[in-house]
């Protein structure tokens, strides 16, 4: 996997996202906040991520510090395909902010999101409540479809793949007594004609849905701390993770090579690492203080971030990798 080395790094040459490497993985810095942090997202170069709670911080990755701090609350966060662009939520608003003058562009008649995810493609992106879906058309400043989920019982996660082309809308419902799961597949062209797949399987409510980088697999997390794997062509599911217990409320997320994924695990307030061929756990990150609320990985730079109250950054340790 070529990523970057960390930021720190002045040479900046490549680096595999080995087994060794995510072993090695050690605090390169400590940013506190003020208040829990509830999402975090890194810019598509990965020089920047932004961090959601009482405030919104953009953090220089580079310099492991705040660069810019906006006095409005958020509890979701996205970047936008615009350079100096982002999308926050709260329960008040859905705000497109500009960067560089620090003030919003436009407010969307939306609150109390549940997921926000932007295409990679263009100026679309989803936002979903406990009961509806929305498309919204960043550059049009409007929503063009809405799509009602009355069967819900829970969260609604929305999230286009990699490519942009297709977008899965994850939700729990109760069926005979007991919760299910069910992934329904859009194409982004034709959402209008509904979904060309659904996709039910048991399992707790879930929190959260990840494409892996490559667009290969999706990742659910659930609030009973169990994980499933899903191919995102057939729906079959690949493998059921028991083995360990994440908490209920952290993302789980794919390394950027797509061999590996992450999540908050109360057990030592740690971060398990996990093969997503073999199924087996292959390293548990320690040094979080409180249970770990939201993670991300850095997509160009070998760097992972982790907050509750204070924001984490993680970096290979070289020393030990030669």
């Amino acid at each position: 996997m070529g990523l970057k080395k960390a930021p720190n790094n002045k040479k900046m040459e490549a680096i595999d996202l080995t087994l060794t490497t995510l072993q090695c993985l050690e605090i390169g810095k400590i940013i506190k906040s003020e208040s829990e942090i509830t999402n975090l997202d890194f810019s598509p170069d990965g020089h920047y991520l932004l961090s959601a709670s009482n405030t919104i911080n953009l953090i220089n990755v580079f310099r492991g510090s705040i660069e810019k701090t906006i006095q409005s609350p958020a509890s979701l966060i996205h970047f936008t395909n615009h350079p100096s662009g982002f999308l926050s939520s709260s329960q008040a608003s859905l705000d497109y902010w500009s960067l560089q003058s620090v003030h919003k562009i436009h407010s969307f008649p939306f609150s109390n999101l549940t997921s926000l995810d932007m295409s990679p493609k263009n100026d679309t992106f989803l936002a979903s409540d406990v009961k509806k879906l929305t498309l919204f058309d960043l550059n049009q400043k409007k929503k063009f479809a809405d799509l009602e989920i009355s069967e819900s019982m829970g969260n609604i996660i929305s999230k286009f793949d990699p490519s942009g082309l297709i977008f899965i809308v994850a939700y729990s419902i109760i069926s005979e007594g007991k919760y299910k799961n069910v992934v329904q597949v859009f194409d982004s062209r034709k959402y209008s004609q509904g979904a060309f797949s659904v996709w039910v399987f048991e399992g707790a409510e879930i929190i959260s849905a990840d494409f892996s980088f490559d667009g290969q697999y999706i990742l659910i997390n659930s609030k009973s701390g169990v994980l499933t794997l899903i191919d995102s062509i057939s729906g079959k599911i690949k493998n059921v993770f028991k083995d360990f217990i994440g908490n209920s409320y952290c993302n789980a997320v794919f390394s950027p090579d797509s061999k590996y994924f992450f999540v908050g695990c109360e057990k030592n307030f740690g971060v398990v690492g996990a093969a997503v061929d073999s199924c087996q756990k292959v390293h548990e990150v320690k040094g979080n203080v409180k249970s770990v609320k939201c993670l991300a990985w850095n997509p160009e730079y070998c760097v992972m971030a982790t907050a509750n109250e204070d924001l984490l950054l993680w970096v290979p340790d070289y020393m030990r990798i030669r």
